[in-house]
């Protein structure tokens, strides 16, 4: 018996070993119209993020969520980023949750439960937790709703190029290689 609490200790103890923080949540700040506000996040890895500053491509693909069931829309846009990268290989992609502002609980809880959803260490990288005003930041990167997802196509300096609302599609992935070869 007393193996059986130390081994449930142990597993205890190093799955909160490979926890990511809280995190915290944001005021968007606006920039420009034209750009993408900062926020601050926290990607997979643990890492607190000012965005758009720690988007590192010269043009950066940026899918937004807003709710749980939006991910499969968002992966639409991800299986496309290889072929994406590998022609264009300035292009970074990033997938960025915005949610509302929570208690540090919550927010350590929904962190740490994407984080052991996600076990491939490039998605890790790129996804980055904003914990914000969504009304606000919807008015200020004038998106339409949050019913679906957004995805912008950011310059190196976070001005917004082009966008996007819904999953991909073959119309719109020849409207992103386009704004992508005008921008290069």
């Amino acid at each position: 018996m007393k193996i059986g609490k130390h081994l449930l200790a142990i597993t205890m103890l190093s799955w909160l070993v490979g926890c990511i923080g809280a995190g915290s949540n944001t005021e968007v700040l606006p920039l420009d119209p034209e750009q993408f506000p900062k926020v601050k996040g926290i990607s997979l890895y643990g890492d607190e993020l000012t965005l758009p500053e720690a988007f590192d491509g010269q043009l950066n693909l940026v899918s937004m969520g807003f709710v749980h069931r939006h991910q499969d829309d968002i992966d639409t846009w991800i299986a496309i980023v290889p072929d994406l990268t590998t022609a264009y290989p300035s292009l970074r992609f990033y997938e960025v949750p915005v949610i509302y502002e929570a208690g540090p609980l919550f927010r350590w809880w929904l962190n740490n439960g994407m984080r052991i959803g996600v076990v491939d260490e490039e998605a890790r990288r790129r996804t980055i937790t904003v914990y914000t005003d969504r009304d606000r930041f919807s008015e200020l990167v004038s998106l339409p709703n949050l019913q679906d997802i957004h995805t912008l196509l950011l310059d190196a300096k976070g001005h917004i190029v082009w966008r996007q609302t819904g999953p991909v599609s073959e119309p719109t992935m020849e409207d992103l290689v386009q704004a992508i070869e005008r921008q290069l």
